[in-house]
Formats: structure tokens, sequence, C-alpha cells
């Protein structure tokens, strides 16, 4: 009716009704419920970034702003190392088929980023994240023969401990995870006691390329590996998912790794 309210987000209640913050992206999430309850034509997110970007500016200036992204893409970004927002936040919009754009605050003028369910362009490659400061855990059986125990052992350790790696690989009798918490190496150690070797790589960082269009592009890989030339690239994951592929680097190479990608695909 014309009036605008105004109220907080961020507060909830624990289930014994003790006032609490709700987390990390607890605002974002705090209105896209209301948004949802509402039933709005679109939900507003500001921030201190002008949308969701190719990649981070601090690392290649020449990023621009995404016009419009699908809701799985930004996802992924975010998972893989994008800090715009928790993908989680928006669930229940995407749900109600509600756009989310993300403006800035500093850059009011700018349209920023629109967040929808499906998008009609399917693009090769739609950003590039990177999550620096991660482990590489590799695991190897200890017998001359492939052990399916290990992997039993590794994947129970970390379902208990509520873990996620954010990349795998497996060969016939090895497998190489990357975890963006180092607290998780303890578990494995203590899960594989006896049965494999760990050898564990810290200083590296995950470069994620993401796109809708990655599994139909034909010589996506082989530019990437052109760009990578004589860097020595640790760990290659990519099939998980149809529209992310990552790779692992050292930590004091990875700048320049993604500023030659983010050129070679958008610029």
């Amino acid at each position: 009716k014309g009036a605008v309210g105004v109220t907080q987000g961020f507060i909830g209640r624990t289930l014994a009704g003790e006032t609490t913050t709700i987390g990390r992206g607890g605002s974002d999430f705090s209105a896209a419920i209301m948004g949802v309850a509402l039933d709005v034509r679109e939900i507003q997110i500001w921030t201190d970034v002008a949308g969701i970007m190719t990649c981070d500016p601090r690392i290649a200036p020449a990023a621009w702003t995404i016009e419009k992204i699908s809701f799985h893409e930004a996802s992924e970004l975010a998972f893989f190392g994008a800090k715009v927002l928790h993908p989680e936040t928006i669930w229940p919009a995407v749900e109600k088929s509600i756009p989310v754009r993300v403006l800035s605050s500093k850059e009011p003028q700018k349209e920023g980023t629109v967040i929808v369910g499906q998008t009609e362009d399917v693009r090769a490659m739609t950003g590039i994240a990177v999550k620096k400061s991660i482990s590489l855990v590799r695991i190897s059986s200890n017998g001359s023969q492939p052990n399916p125990a290990v992997q039993q052992a590794v994947w129970e350790a970390l379902g208990e401990s509520g873990s996620v790696p954010l990349a795998v690989s497996l060969s016939v009798d090895a497998a190489s995870y990357a975890f963006g918490d180092h607290s998780d190496v303890p578990i494995l150690r203590a899960a594989c006691e006896g049965l494999a070797r760990l050898d564990v790589q810290t200083d590296r960082s995950l470069i994620t390329m993401v796109g809708s269009g990655l599994h139909t592009q034909s010589g996506i890989a082989a530019r990437i590996f052109r760009v990578l030339g004589r860097t020595n690239c640790e760990m290659v994951s990519y099939g998980g998912s149809e529209s992310a592929i990552s790779l692992v680097v050292h930590d004091e190479v990875a700048n320049r790794v993604v500023k030659k990608l983010h050129k070679e695909f958008f610029e």
C-alpha cells in the first residue's frame, strides 16, 4: 500500500527458544525468506561488489560483472571460492522462481548480477574461482594391490565428521583429496592408520573454472593445458560436475595461472 517496511535479518532462535544468529549469509537468507513470503518480483542483495564477477578483480583486473547467472553456476563459484554470497541463503527464492539481484552499495548505479533458476545462455565458461591455502592429501594403499577398505574408511570418516572435500581424483590404488579446512587431515590420518600412506601438501591453491557448457564445448581442455604450459599441475578433477573443472597448483603460481586463464577465456 505504498508503505516501506524496515526490519533486520541475521537473527533467529534455537529450538530451545534462545535468541541467536543464523550464521554466515544470515541477512541474505532473511531477505530470501521474506521475499518468498511476500511473493515479490525480485529480491535484492546489496553488498560491497557490483554483482558476481568473472574472476576476483584483485587477481584479474580485467574481470567484469556477469549480467545473468544460473543458481547452479553461482553455487559452484561460491563453493569453490567466490565469496559474494553463500548459495544456500538464496535457495528459498530459487525454489519459488524469484530472481535474486546482487548489487553494490558502493556503486548503486550499476545493474549488478541477476541470479535465476536457469539461463538461456549455455556458456563454455562463466567464471573462475580460486581458493588458496588448501591441503592436498594423497592416500595410497600400503600393499601392492588396491585395497577397497581404504576408500571405505575415508568416506565413512568424512561422513561422520561432516567434512566435504573440495575436489577428488581417483586412480587404481590411490586417491587425492583437496580440502579447504586443514583440520580434516587428522581425521583422515586416524581413518587410514595401518591401511594406507598419507602424503599431505599445504600451500596449494584450487582453481576452478565454471560454465554450463563445459561438457559440450570441444577443445576446452586443450586451451586450459596450453595456458598451464610448464606450470606443474598436481591434480585435476572433472566429471563429478559437468559444469566445473578444478586444478591444484602451488600457491605461489596461482595468481599468474588465474590471470592467464581469464585472459584466454574472457578477454
